[in-house]
């Protein structure tokens, strides 16, 4: 399906959807607690499903009504199964955060996805099983474990994604004996390990973080200090609407927590380089157009890949040159962020490049995008990809229209994205293939 998005000044009032990072480590903490739990202010989408599909396929009993979740009966650890058959679809957290817990609940695991999704790196983990003599095979669209580790000393290469780390954190408190994991290289989205730290100590384990060692007590048991569980505001899915307020809008942001742990709360601090006018509310933040400028040229998004789109088309709307940085994980994501947002953006008639080592991407901005004729783009099948490209699509200029192929690729992460455009006086409309 295609949207074609037409230009306009946005001005509102939005609550943005749940965080996707805290409710995947919500539900497999809570699935981990001997007791009912209920999770609140819940906003469903394809990941979310994804991750609890495979908890019930663990044996955990979960019902979803509306915004909420409830785990009625959580995972028996002590109840070994034979084999489990678990489909990822296209999440890579909850692959990547179940792959060592469910190795120690089922003899034999296969995990099922999209072929896209299979694709992204792995290694890591097989390493990990293969140094243990355990089967880790990727073949097609499936991954096929058999045995649990049982290493106490794992060395993690930080570079490639912080999930293997949040991975191996939900499951070695489960172990007997003490752990620790050492992150070498460059320790990437910290702020995502450091968020699953604090959610696990909010389930009473007892983890330690002192530079790049992280020390986890053995023998622990998950326990809830409250039935009732609240999912904050998604920064992620925020910083679309806060740089749409930047570029053309008054808008107000709720539902966001201002000492939030996720990492894409940085996109605060970006705004903050381009002289965004970005103010505090009581329960979130409002956006008001004013004249953007370069303060900072130089971004890096070590700690936050998936800024990466709408921070590319914040800064087509910047006069001037900029750098973006530490950017060479986004060839991993649902699509090669790197040479898609490149091809859309030329269309355009952005100026954009990107280094030869693939970790730079060098723009030069304009103050204004003017089409005379509607110009059609490609999400590459990717939510990010599309979001971005829409609120790009709210802020050109002259008589042409922004078309948008792939608008299904939303219900990954943001279902509800282009209701939340229209509530913000944003005309979008269908249009056949």
């Amino acid at each position: 399906m295609k949207t074609k998005i037409y230009p306009g000044f946005a001005s509102g009032e939005i609550r943005v959807p749940s965080s996707k990072s805290v409710v995947h480590r919500l539900l497999i903490c809570a699935c981990l607690c001997n007791t009912n739990l209920t999770i609140n202010d819940v906003d469903i989408n394809d990941d979310i499903l994804a991750t609890v599909s495979c908890l019930r396929n663990l044996k955990a009993k979960i019902n979803i009504e509306n915004n909420k979740i409830e785990i009625c009966k959580g995972i028996d650890i002590d109840n070994i199964l034979d084999e489990v058959i678990m489909d990822a679809n296209f999440s890579a957290s909850t692959l990547r955060f179940l792959i060592p817990l469910s190795s120690k609940l089922s003899k034999k695991v296969i995990f099922k996805g999209r072929e896209s999704l299979i694709a992204r790196p792995n290694d890591i983990y097989k390493s990990l099983y293969e140094k243990e003599n355990k089967i880790f095979d990727i073949k097609n669209n499936e991954i096929c474990i058999e045995g649990a580790l049982e290493s106490h000393e794992f060395v993690i290469d930080g570079s490639i994604s912080s999930q293997f780390i949040s991975g191996l954190l939900f499951y070695l408190p489960l172990v007997s004996n003490d752990s620790v994991i050492k992150v070498t290289n460059e320790f990437s989205s910290k702020p995502y390990v450091l968020l699953t730290i604090s959610i696990l100590k909010e389930f009473g384990i007892d983890i330690n973080i002192t530079n790049n060692l992280i020390y986890i007590k053995g023998g622990q048991s998950y326990k809830a200090s409250n039935k009732e569980i609240y999912a904050e505001g998604d920064y992620s899915q925020a910083a679309y609407f806060f740089c749409l307020g930047a570029i053309g809008g008054k808008i107000y942001i709720n539902n966001l927590k201002h000492d939030s742990l996720q990492g894409d709360k940085k996109i605060i601090t970006l705004l903050e380089q381009v002289n965004a006018f970005v103010k505090t509310t009581a329960d979130g933040y409002y956006l008001e157009k004013q004249n953007l400028k370069l303060i900072d040229n130089e971004f890096d998004l070590l700690d936050t890949p998936d800024l990466a789109p709408i921070l590319l088309v914040l800064l087509s709307m910047v006069s001037g040159s900029s750098i973006v940085k530490n950017v060479r994980r986004l060839k991993f994501k649902e699509s090669n962020r790197i040479l898609a947002m490149k091809e859309e953006l030329e269309k355009l008639d952005i100026d954009i490049e990107c280094s030869l080592d693939e970790n730079e991407i060098k723009l030069l901005g304009k103050k204004e995008i003017i089409l005379n004729k509607d110009i059609e783009v490609s999400s590459h099948n990717d939510h990010r990809i599309f979001m971005a490209l829409a609120i790009l699509g709210v802020s050109i200029k002259g008589t042409g229209k922004l078309i948008i192929d792939g608008t299904e690729c939303i219900t990954k992460s943001y279902p509800k994205f282009l209701d939340d455009l229209h509530k913000l006086n944003i005309l979008t409309e269908k249009v056949n293939d």
